[in-house]
């Protein structure tokens, strides 16, 4: 189910009209032109944040980073008869060979004159990045030219996600004014996000160290289409001999995937007698600090390549805790517990995310883009710390809400 997203789009009284290029393939017949539309943007502000960042939430509705893009005019079969150019600087104003309007103008309505009448329907494409720059150049011909470029997960990432790739099309319907139509685009974004607020120790663990959090199974590009393909899908080497140097050589590429920026605190939890006991929790910044409420953000592609082969079916989305200092009770030969401690780095693979973390026969949840999930507590426990990345399934807990984007909490449960 798809909601509002990531701003709010309107096009009002509308038909349709365009940035019509220099090149032939976009000259329409005088005969067909003549219509109206007024076209204005809503809900559009600036969303500044950071590595370690606030959560997203509901007042983050208004935060929506609108750094350009296109406004398409289409045929029912999908042609691009015009299209206007979105710029946020009006002193860009005559940086671009091409019919452009800027987003105040749309945040006020903007009257475009002389339309095509074959157009049926409008689509919006903004934040487009470095696979935009050549929309405006005559060139194309049909929408699904510009929907099968890709968008990197870097993009996405750029200024903590403020400005991802947002896409949105609506058809145009009649109003009572004779000539003009209307219609009303809701953008969505192209991404989707991952947070993590806390991490804490489960009743056998008795002291531990998070060294790092990794996403560690994602798409580094996809097409706007949303069609991913297999060999978009990137993971460091799960059978490496040497784990830290894996590690390093592969977020060297993608350093905004993995996260070492950690602080711990004393809390009270309870250990497996039930009693009161304190131990470590781990957060994004020092949460007696003015920063608390800070969580760990991922930005990732969320549709699923559909893989025939179940030997191979890998894909979707990972995520490595990487532990060292470990205390924990082990069950010796004979059954009992045993407190332990485990020498070297280990690791808590999760590769399997639940709405429902008490049902142990819960299906994984199939992440859209678009969604925040939030994990919000990751209980490190005893049976999955292992000395290799290969992911493991475990349950992760989901909810769900949507503005500005769907926040999705996650909980992991072993």
């Amino acid at each position: 189910m798809k909601k509002v997203l990531y701003g709010a789009l309107a096009f009002m009284l509308a038909a349709t009209t365009a940035c019509s290029d220099n090149g032939d393939n976009n000259q329409l017949p005088e005969e067909t032109k003549g219509s109206k539309v007024l076209v204005k943007i809503d809900n559009i502000a600036a969303a500044s944040s950071r590595a370690v960042t606030d959560p997203k939430g509901e007042s983050d509705a208004e935060k929506v980073e609108f750094t350009g893009g296109y406004l398409f005019f289409l045929t029912p079969q999908g042609a691009i008869r015009d299209h206007v150019r979105i710029i946020v600087d009006p002193a860009d104003v005559d940086n671009f060979d091409c019919q452009k309007v800027t987003v105040q103008e749309l945040r006020e309505g903007k009257l475009f004159e002389g339309v095509s009448g074959d157009v049926t329907s409008v689509y919006v494409l903004a934040n487009t990045g470095s696979f935009g720059n050549d929309l405006h150049n005559g060139t194309i011909k049909f929408i699904s030219d510009v929907e099968s470029r890709n968008i990197s997960i870097k993009d996405q990432w750029e200024d903590n996600m403020s400005h991802v790739a947002l896409s949105g099309e609506a058809m145009l319907y009649e109003t009572s004014e004779v000539g003009t139509k209307s219609a009303k685009v809701e953008l969505v974004p192209l991404c989707a996000r991952l947070e993590i607020a806390k991490i804490t120790p489960g009743p056998l663990v008795v002291d531990y160290k998070v060294e790092g959090i990794y996403l560690a199974g994602f798409y580094d590009q996809m097409p706007i289409n949303q069609m991913c393909l297999q060999a978009d899908w990137k993971s460091p080497d799960y059978e490496a001999v040497n784990i830290p140097d894996a590690l390093s050589t592969f977020y060297a590429a993608y350093p905004f995937m993995a996260d070492t920026q950690i602080f711990s605190r004393k809390e009270t939890f309870k250990d497996q007698d039930d009693n009161d006991v304190e131990r470590n929790a781990f957060y994004p910044v020092d949460p007696e600090s003015d920063q608390a409420g800070k969580v760990w953000a991922y930005p990732f592609f969320g549709i699923e390549e559909k893989v025939n082969d179940p030997y191979t079916r890998h894909l979707g989305l990972r995520l490595i805790i990487r532990l060292s200092h470990i205390q924990v009770y082990l069950p010796n030969n004979e059954g009992n517990l045993v407190l332990t401690e485990i020498e070297g780095d280990r690791y808590i693979n999760i590769s399997r995310f639940v709405d429902d973390a008490s049902n142990p026969h819960a299906s994984a949840v199939r992440f859209y883009n678009g969604h925040v999930y939030q994990v919000k507590f990751l209980e490190i426990t005893a049976n999955n710390i292992s000395d290799k990345i290969i992911p493991t399934d475990i349950n992760v807990q989901v909810e769900i809400s949507v503005k500005p984007w769907q926040v999705t909490p996650v909980y992991p449960t072993f």
